[in-house]
């Protein structure tokens, strides 16, 4: 049988389509997660007394600085897996920086009890910094080094 010129038989163009399925799907799933934590972060940065609305959180447990940290990395790790093929890693870590600075001038605006703090500010930082290390150590271990024999579109073994 022949595609695109490759001679590929029946089981490589069925493996092909299921790769092809599964990664599509993979990408879903940190669009949408990263998409959700951003509201979530959105939210939690927001609400005035979040200690009436959410009495026994995360946050109140490990406190706010940590929960900044955690949750910007989680942020970047995720927006670069989402995002990594249409931007740099560093553009993204650079947008999520100027929101996580935003965020906090808005907190600043709504007055008492939130406000702009110096140290969440470096908590995000820091939390976005670690997050591109992450993504970017698991980049290069994980990444595949040989071309995909599977794709018709390049030269390979068929």
């Amino acid at each position: 049988m022949k595609f695109k010129g490759f001679k590929i038989s029946s089981n490589q163009k069925l493996a092909y389509a299921q790769a092809k399925t599964s990664s599509k799907l993979e990408g879903n799933f940190w669009y949408f997660s990263a998409y959700l934590l951003l509201v979530l972060l959105a939210y939690l940065s927001l609400t005035p007394d979040l200690d009436q609305y959410l009495p026994k959180t995360v946050i109140r447990l490990i406190g706010e600085t940590p929960a900044h940290f955690f949750g910007y990395l989680a942020a970047m790790y995720f927006f670069c897996r989402a995002y990594s093929r249409k931007f740099s890693p560093l553009k993204i870590a650079l947008t999520l920086i100027i929101l996580g600075v935003f965020i906090e001038f808005l907190q600043e605006l709504q007055g008492p009890p939130r406000g702009f703090t110096l140290t969440d500010v470096i908590s995000n930082f820091m939390g976005v910094a670690l997050g591109f290390l992450l993504f970017i150590i698991q980049r290069k271990i994980f990444s595949p080094r040989t071309k995909n024999t599977l794709d018709p579109s390049t030269p390979g073994k068929g």
